[in-house]
């Protein structure tokens, strides 16, 4: 009898045995005669010689789960999104799939693992959408035919915060109780600006539901004088894309409304504002000062209202990100400029801006701090 790596083959003469039919002997595979256990040893062939050979790789050797794998990684960290990477397991059997569970946190410790993928053949997975200034804990695994390994040891991440006073989205209108419409629906818990640039008359423009923060003007003459005011508002689930500004009699006016980024979780609370004028002199910049304010964390926004709006260059010191309205069309009754622009303080301070532009003009700026916790 000769033996070989795989199926063992049987001798002339052990195979003439087994086809007697001895009492006491196992069938063949074939059904057609006993074959007899100690012959089977004999002729090199076992229980896996009959049969199918699932369950055996590298010349039969039974193939073994993948063996553990590390703590994940992490990479292109966003407000939204992250990649997640992981090495090959070392040990166990060859890895066929991987798949990823993520959890919430739950005091500095996961909570309920979930899968979010599964079937992945990269060492790689991007999840998104997350939230922003969240943690979440990922764990990954790997699986072939033999069934799946040992979860990897959690790993856990806090995506970042977006930055406080981020514009997020704008709109700008002319008219007589114009109405502005933002682009989409702002989100729940943002801040919504509006500022409108008129002539102040006896009755004052208002705007249904929003909170009136500012009104500072320019005087040219006793009777003639123009301006800036500045409502704020708390977007709410659902709230409505339109902003109208309402007065009566109604004016020629501009309408600049802006959705200002509060992080996930926060709560942005009017504190203070303050305005300048340049009443009738035209000139190229303006200052102005809140009071001490004491906040952990306080949001600025700084505004700025023209006549004469023959330039869009407007620079606010101090305050990171500025948005400028597209210049007045020709219907205007008198070409008008407006720009905000937004920034943070933190701690004890006492906030300050310096508005500047350019051509000379006359002009009105404003200054309002909101505390953000």
């Amino acid at each position: 009898m000769s033996r070989r790596t795989g199926r063992a083959i049987a001798s002339t003469a052990a195979l003439a045995l087994l086809a007697l039919g001895a009492p006491g002997c196992l069938l063949d595979r074939s059904g057609t005669g006993p074959i007899d256990a100690g012959l089977r040893r004999d002729a090199g062939l076992d229980a896996g010689d009959v049969g199918d050979d699932a369950g055996a790789h590298d010349g039969g050797a039974p193939l073994e789960v993948p063996g553990p794998l590390v703590a994940p990684t992490f990479a292109d960290i966003g407000e939204d999104t992250v990649r997640v990477e992981w090495r090959a397991p070392v040990g166990g059997g060859a890895v066929a799939t991987y798949s990823v569970e993520r959890a919430p946190d739950d005091g500095e410790r996961p909570g309920t693992f979930e899968e979010i993928a599964a079937a992945l053949t990269a060492t790689s997975f991007t999840d998104a959408p997350l939230a922003a200034g969240t943690t979440y804990w990922y764990r990954v695994r790997a699986s072939n035919a033999a069934g799946a390994g040992p979860y990897s040891p959690p790993a856990g991440l806090t995506t970042p915060r977006p930055p406080l006073g981020r514009i997020v989205q704008s709109a700008f209108v002319e008219g007589t109780d114009p109405t502005a419409s933002f682009p989409a629906t702002p989100a729940e818990g943002s801040l919504l600006l509006a500022v409108g640039f008129h002539r102040l008359d006896h009755a004052a423009p208002q705007i249904d539901g929003w909170d009136h923060r500012l009104e500072h003007f320019f005087r040219t003459s006793e009777m003639n004088r123009r301006g800036i005011t500045v409502w704020a508002r708390i977007a709410q689930a659902g709230e409505p894309r339109d902003v109208r500004l309402q007065w009566s009699p109604g004016r020629q006016c501009s309408l600049l409304i802006v959705e200002i980024g509060v992080p996930a979780g926060a709560t942005a609370t009017f504190l203070a504002s303050v305005g300048r004028s340049s009443d009738d002199e035209r000139v190229t910049s303006l200052d102005t000062a809140l009071g001490p304010l004491d906040a952990r964390e306080a949001l600025l926004v700084g505004v700025f209202g023209a006549r004469d709006g023959t330039s869009t260059e407007v620079a606010f010191d101090g305050l990171d990100e500025a948005i400028t309205a597209p210049l007045p069309t020709e219907q205007a009754d008198a070409a008008r400029a407006l720009a905000l622009a937004t920034g943070r303080v933190e701690g004890a301070v006492t906030p300050s801006t310096v508005v500047s532009w350019a051509p000379p003009r006359r002009a009105t700026i404003g200054l309002l701090a909101f505390r953000v916790e």
